[in-house]
């Protein structure tokens, strides 16, 4: 199963208005040097942060955000949950799940939280509910 990552349509636009309006300034002053850092945000985001996808694979989740791959095994997943941690990440939208795994933590923002959660929850049988997060059973 494959998630899209949800972007908040005001991030959205404070990005392509963070590329655009700088372009269009260094474009009216016909100055080609200050067309690099709009262009360098541009190639940023688009080979680290967009686009994002969260696959649900038998052995691991998979977080595709841009070029860069994460796989992370389910038997190493201690805790996911919804989370409001305005913390900068890579997700593209407030409306976020916070994953803890062996490799420390992540925030993705899967376009259906809910479906997504009962397919980890499926995955994941080290993990109990408790409300809407998922945690390690105490032992």
């Amino acid at each position: 199963m494959s998630y899209k990552g949800k972007v908040d349509w005001w991030i959205g636009m404070g990005i392509v208005a963070g590329v655009c309006m700088p372009a269009i300034a260094a474009l009216a002053l016909h100055n080609d040097f200050l067309l690099a850092p709009p262009g360098l945000l541009a190639v940023f985001m688009l080979t680290c942060c967009y686009p994002q996808k969260y696959e649900v694979m038998p052995e691991a989740l998979i977080v595709s955000a841009g070029l860069t791959r994460r796989v992370i095994p389910w038997s190493g997943i201690s805790f996911v949950g919804p989370s409001s941690d305005s913390r900068s990440s890579l997700a593209l939208s407030l409306d976020r799940v916070a994953i803890r795994h062996a490799g420390g933590e992540i925030l993705i923002a899967p376009d259906d939280q809910v479906r997504f959660m009962d397919d980890v929850a499926s995955h994941c049988p080290q993990l109990s509910r408790r409300g809407m997060d998922l945690v390690a059973a105490m032992k």
